[in-house]
C-alpha cells in the first residue's frame, strides 16, 4: 500500500520506609525457589580493587602534604598511573581537604580518556569521536541518542560515560540509559552483564553502584529488590535538597521506574504500588501519563487485579483528564465490562473545563488519532467529529480531523460519508477564495511552530474527496460517474497512485480508458526509475520511490519479479532509517509489508504473499484494509488447494 506520511500519530502516599520494609521482606534469589537450606544470592556492589591501588591512596593523601615537593611528587607519580587511577583521584575531587580536592580535580582533567575505542562499531565512534569538547547538554544528547538504539553495542560506551564524564548529571544520564526504563522486559543476558562490571571498573561514583546493581538485577532480581532501596534511599536525599532540579527529579523517578519492573518481574505487587507512589511524588511530568505507563507494565504481566488496582488508587486524577477517562475506558473494554467502559468514555467525550486542554480541537485531533490506531473506532471518530462540529470551519483542526476522519470511514468502506466528511472542508474553501488563503496560511504558520501534527494540503482534501466519491459511485455501479471523479482527484493530486490504480481497475481492457490510464502507469514507473538510477547511492533515495513502483505494478501490470525486488528494497531501507531514527513511526513498515505481500501475490507467490501479509497486520491490527488483502490471499491459497 501507499505510505502516507501527512498525519503521524505517541505511549506519595507510601514512604520510602515502607519500600525499605517491604525489600526486606524479599529472601528468595530468583524467580526459581531456592533448594532448603541454600542461602540467597548477594550482589557485590563493592568497586574491585586494581593492583597499585593502596599506593595511588596513600600519593592522593600526600597531595595534602604541607611539602611543596612532596605534593609535585605525588601529582607526578598519579599522571604516571594514568587512567588506573582515574577512579580514586575521581573520587577525591570532593575530599574534606581543599588542598587534595583541588589537586585531584586538576588531575583529572590531565588524565586523557580515550573516548573511543578500536571495536566500537561506526555509530558510537561517530557520537563519541570530538566528545571531550561539547558541553553537558551536548554529552546528554549523546546519550539519550546511544540510548535510543537500543542496541547491546551500546552498553559499552554508556558505561564509560557514566565511568568517566566529570559531569554528575551526564554520568547520572547514563547509567538510566543502561536501564531502558521505556521497556517492560529487560533484554540483557549474563555477558551483559558481565559487560556491565568490566566497563565501570573500580569506579566508586554512586552511578557506578547504579551500574552493578542493574548487572547483579539481570541475574538475581530478588536479590536486586532487596537493594534498590537504599538506593533510592540516597537518591531520594539527593533530591530533597534541590527540588527544582527537574533533570534530578527525573533521574529519580527513572529509578523508581526500573525499581518498579523489578519488582513486577518478582510478583511483588505491594513493592511495584509503593514504587508507582513515589514515582508520582516526584515526577514533572503528567501523572496520568506515568499510571497509563505502569497500567501497560501491569497488563503486560498478565496481573489483571494489579491494573484494576493501579485505576482505583488514583481514579480522581484519572478521572480529571480525557486521556485518563479513556485509560480507565480501555482497560474495562479489555476486560468485557462494556457498560463501564462506555460511560468512561462518555465521560472523555465531555469533558470540560476552563483547565482542561484535552478539550481543545488541537488536542480532540491528537486524541482522536490514537483512539482510531488502537482500534477504538467509534470514540476516536466521536471525538473527530466533535472537532468538526465546533469549528472553526476551514481551520487546521477542521481539516486534520476531516483527513483522519474519512481515512477511518474508507478503511471500513463507508465511502460516501468519507466523502460526504472532507466536503464539510473541501466546499467552503472552493467558493471562499479569501477563506482558502487564510487555511494555507495558517497551515504554513503551524508547520512553522512545529505543530505536533503535520497539515495536510488543500489539493490532497481534494483529491481524496473526489476519490472517496469514486469508491462510493463503484460501489453503487455508475462506472461514468465513478471515472470522472478519479479523473477530478488525480488532477488535484497527481501523486496519489491509489488514484491511478483505480482508474485502471475501472477501465476495461482494449478501451480508450485502459490505453489512456496506460500510458499514465508506464509515465509514473519511468519517472520513478529514473530518480531511483539518478539518485542510487545518495540518501536523496526513499523508500516511497520503492515503495511506489512495487505498488503500482504489483495491481495493475509489468514486471512483477521487479516489483518483488524493490519492494524488499523498500523494506531494507525503511529499517535501515528506523536502525538511524528509533522514534521514527512503525506506521510505514505496515504499509510497505503490505505492498510486498500483494507483489508477490501478482507473482504468483501466494505463500510468501500470506506471509508478508500477515506481518502486515501483525504491525497494525486494526486496519481493515489490511485484513481484506489477507482474506483475498487466504480465498486464493484455499481455491489452489481446492
Amino acid at each position: 500500500m501507499l505510505v502516507d506520511r501527512t498525519i503521524a500519530a505517541r505511549p506519595l502516599a507510601a514512604s520510602l520506609v515502607a519500600l525499605l520494609l517491604l525489600a526486606n521482606t524479599v529472601v528468595a534469589d530468583t524467580d526459581i525457589d531456592l533448594p532448603p537450606g541454600a542461602e540467597p544470592a548477594t550482589i557485590e556492589l563493592a568497586p574491585p580493587e586494581f593492583e597499585g591501588s593502596d599506593e595511588v591512596g596513600k600519593l592522593i593523601q600526600a597531595l595534602g602534604s604541607s611539602r611543596y615537593v612532596t605534593r609535585r611528587e605525588a601529582e607526578q607519580k598519579l599522571l604516571e598511573f594514568g587512567m588506573k587511577a582515574f577512579d580514586q583521584i575521581d573520587a577525591s575531587t570532593s575530599n574534606a581537604d581543599p588542598e587534595i580536592a583541588a589537586s585531584c580535580r586538576y588531575l583529572v582533567s590531565e588524565l586523557t580518556v580515550r573516548w573511543t575505542r578500536r571495536d566500537d562499531v561506526p555509530q558510537v565512534k561517530a557520537e563519541l569521536t570530538g566528545y571531550a569538547n561539547l558541553d553537558e547538554d551536548e554529552r546528554i544528547a549523546v546519550v539519550y541518542r546511544l540510548a535510543q538504539q537500543k542496541k547491546t553495542w551500546a552498553v559499552s560506551p554508556l558505561c564509560r560515560i557514566c565511568r568517566y564524564d566529570p559531569s554528575p548529571a551526564v554520568s547520572r544520564q547514563a547509567a538510566i540509559a543502561l536501564m531502558a526504563t521505556s521497556d517492560f522486559e529487560l533484554d540483557y543476558n549474563s555477558e551483559i552483564a558481565d559487560q556491565m562490571r568490566a566497563e565501570i571498573g573500580s569506579s566508586v561514583r554512586r552511578t557506578a553502584t547504579w551500574v552493578r546493581l542493574l548487572a547483579g538485577q539481570i541475574e538475581h532480581p530478588r536479590a536486586a529488590l532487596n537493594e534498590w532501596p537504599a538506593e533510592i534511599e540516597r537518591a531520594v536525599a539527593t533530591a530533597a535538597a534541590d527540588m527544582d532540579d527537574e533533570v534530578y527529579l527525573g533521574q529519580l523517578c527513572e529509578l523508581l521506574t526500573n525499581y518498579a519492573r523489578v519488582a513486577l518481574e518478582c510478583n511483588d505487587t505491594e513493592s511495584f504500588l509503593a514504587a508507582v507512589e513515589q514515582y508520582l511524588e516526584y515526577t514533572t511530568e503528567s501523572k496520568v501519563a506515568a499510571i497509563e505507563h505502569f497500567v501497560e507494565w501491569s497488563g503486560e504481566s498478565g496481573n489483571k487485579s494489579l491494573v484494576n488496582q493501579l485505576m482505583d488508587r488514583h481514579r480522581e486524577v484519572l478521572s480529571q483528564s480525557k486521556v485518563g477517562l479513556y485509560l480507565m475506558a480501555k482497560t474495562y473494554a479489555e476486560q468485557d465490562n462494556s457498560e463501564l467502559a462506555e460511560q468512561l468514555a462518555d465521560q472523555a467525550l465531555n469533558l470540560r473545563g476552563e483547565n482542561n486542554t484535552e478539550s481543545a480541537p488541537e488536542m480532540r485531533v491528537i486524541i482522536g488519532s490514537a483512539l482510531l490506531r488502537e482500534g477504538y473506532v467509534e470514540w476516536g471518530r466521536r471525538e473527530l467529529r466533535k472537532t468538526i462540529e465546533e469549528g472553526p470551519v476551514a481551520s487546521v483542526t477542521h481539516a486534520q480531523a476531516a483527513y483522519l476522519l474519512s481515512d477511518s470511514l474508507h478503511d471500513w468502506q463507508q465511502n460516501q460519508e468519507a466523502s460526504d466528511v472532507l466536503l464539510s472542508f473541501t466546499e467552503p474553501i472552493q467558493n471562499d477564495t479569501n477563506l482558502r488563503n487564510a487555511y494555507e496560511n495558517r497551515a504554513k504558520s503551524a508547520s512553522r511552530m512545529g505543530s505536533s501534527m503535520l497539515i495536510p494540503p488543500t489539493k490532497k482534501l481534494e483529491s481524496y474527496q473526489q476519490f472517496y466519491l469514486a469508491c462510493a459511485l463503484h460501489e453503487q455501479g455508475d462506472v461514468d460517474a465513478e471515472w470522472e471523479a478519479l479523473k477530478n482527484a488525480l488532477k488535484a493530486d497527481d501523486d496519489n497512485i491509489d488514484i491511478i490504480i483505480a482508474m485502471y481497475r475501472v477501465a476495461p481492457d482494449g478501451t480508450e480508458r485502459r490505453a489512456e490510464v496506460m500510458e499514465i502507469i508506464q509515465q509514473r514507473l519511468r519517472m520513478l526509475d529514473q530518480m531511483i538510477n539518478d539518485y542510487s547511492g545518495t540518501s536523496s533515495v526513499t523508500s516511497n520511490w520503492y515503495n511506489e513502483w512495487a505498488w503500482l505494478v504489483s495491481n495493475t501490470e509489468g514486471d512483477f519479479q521487479k516489483a518483488v525486488r524493490y519492494s524488499h528494497k523498500s523494506i531494507e531501507m525503511e529499517t535501515q532509517e528506523i536502525e538511524q531514527d528509533p522514534d521514527r513511526s512503525i506506521d510505514g513498515t505496515a504499509g510497505l509489508l503490505d505492498t510486498l505481500g500483494r507483489c508477490y501475490y501478482a507473482a504468483g507467490d501466494i505463500d510468501n504473499a500470506i506471509k508478508y501479509q500477515s506481518q502486515a497486520v501483525e504491525y497494525r491490527p486494526h486496519m481493515r484494509t489490511l485484513k481484506r488483502q489477507l482474506d483475498e490471499f487466504r480465498q486464493a491459497k484455499s481455491g489452489q488447494q481446492g
